[in-house]
């Protein structure tokens, strides 16, 4: 869902960029990293209670988040651990790009309950749901981007192609612990590209590219699943042949 969240974040944001509203790119790779690893702390809480918890005892839950994670965050250096400290308990910090991540949210949440919702409509309270799930995404129409994304089925044909992913896994054919989605994997992909990119201390604009060309580096595989290396390599040029078909489904599907 976090990986999700974070395309959905990348078109919201590229339209805002088109009405040349300033956007802090690394601001909002780095929330979305941020609230990627509290969201992991804090996996076993339904949304309800999460949200119940947080209303109440914010600051209490972020320092315990933050103190779990310490020795992992300090691995990346000061300023990083600095910039998740000052995401996390100044409201003024990214405040523009925060909302950007909360209305992605939102909308990733709306797109699982679409997935959800015609199997399930007998359930008692479903529909209240659907109202509730609906109006939070209403909430962030300020967003050109969340206003395209209501009325134009094209865009959100690409969310929902993304949102695929989810349930694709990588190498399906074997064991592996824990199983892992191919959305999922683009997103880790893209957080240790970015880690590198700080790493190697390059500018922010191939920080930038870094992250989001590995966010979407598995784009192709919603066409045509996960064709694992083994069988890229089996057969002299067939990988050639692969690439060649991936480039033009890219090119007339997505």
């Amino acid at each position: 869902k976090q990986a999700h969240k974070m395309i959905i974040a990348y078109i919201i944001a590229k339209f805002d960029e088109e009405e040349n509203k300033p956007i802090d790119w690394l601001k909002l790779i780095e929330g979305g990293i941020f609230e990627f690893l509290h969201r992991t702390m804090l996996t076993d809480l339904k949304p309800e209670v999460y949200h119940e918890i947080m209303s109440k005892k914010k600051k209490e839950l972020n320092k315990w988040v933050l103190e779990n994670l310490d020795d992992d965050i300090l691995m990346l250096g000061n300023d990083f651990k600095n910039r998740f400290e000052q995401f996390l308990f100044d409201d003024e910090y990214a405040k523009y790009e925060k909302r950007i991540l909360a209305a992605s949210h939102e909308f990733s949440t709306r797109w699982e309950f679409g997935v959800i919702f015609p199997l399930n409509k007998m359930l008692y309270g479903i529909d209240r749901t659907k109202e509730t799930v609906d109006a939070c995404v209403a909430k962030y129409q300020e967003f050109v981007g969340v206003k395209k994304l209501i009325m134009n089925k094209k865009y959100y044909g690409f969310l929902d192609l993304c949102g695929q992913l989810r349930f694709q896994q990588r190498w399906a054919q074997s064991f592996r612990q824990p199983k892992t989605t191919v959305l999922g994997h683009m997103f880790i992909v893209a957080i240790f590209a970015y880690l590198y990119s700080l790493d190697m201390n390059v500018c922010e604009k191939r920080c930038y590219n870094n992250f989001f060309s590995s966010l979407f580096h598995d784009l192709p595989e919603i066409l045509t699943k996960d064709i694992i290396s083994p069988v890229k390599a089996s057969v002299e040029g067939l990988e050639d042949i692969i690439k060649e078909f991936e480039k033009k489904q890219v090119e007339n599907r997505i």
